[in-house]
C-alpha cells in the first residue's frame, strides 16, 4: 500500500484553486489543465487504494466495500450543500432567483444579429 503523501493533496488544492479562478472572471487561460491534473492525480490515488483491497476481499465484497467508502466520504459534503442550499432558498427566494439571473451566459453579438426572413 502506498504511504500517504501531503504533496498529493496540496497538487490537487491548487488544481481546484486553478479550475476556481479559470471561472471566476477567467483570471487563469489555461485553468483547463487543473481539471485534466486533477482526475489524473485522483485516479492515480484510487488505484493506489483499490489495489490492495482487490487482493483482500471477494469480488461482490470489494465494490460494497468500494462503494460504502465513497459513500461515508461524499454523503456528508452532499447533505451539507444540499441542506445549506435549501436553507437559502427557504431564507429568502428572492435571492437565488436573482443570483440565477445574473449568472446566464450573455450573448454580446446579440444587437448584430438580425431574425430570419421567411422566403
Amino acid at each position: 500500500m502506498m504511504d500517504y503523501n501531503p504533496r498529493l493533496d496540496a497538487l490537487r488544492a491548487l488544481c481546484v484553486f486553478g479550475v476556481m479562478c479559470f471561472h471566476w472572471q477567467g483570471i487563469l487561460q489555461f485553468g483547463w489543465i487543473g481539471v485534466q491534473t486533477f482526475f489524473v492525480l485522483s485516479g492515480f490515488l484510487m488505484t493506489g487504494i483499490l489495489t490492495p483491497a482487490k487482493e483482500k476481499y471477494d469480488a461482490r465484497n470489494f465494490f460494497l466495500v468500494f462503494q460504502w467508502r465513497r459513500a461515508l466520504r461524499i454523503f456528508p459534503a452532499y447533505f451539507g450543500y444540499v441542506f445549506f442550499s435549501g436553507r437559502r432558498v427557504l431564507v429568502d427566494p428572492a435571492t437565488v432567483v436573482a443570483a440565477s439571473s445574473d449568472s446566464l451566459p450573455v450573448d454580446i453579438n446579440a444587437e448584430h444579429r438580425t431574425a430570419p426572413t421567411m422566403v
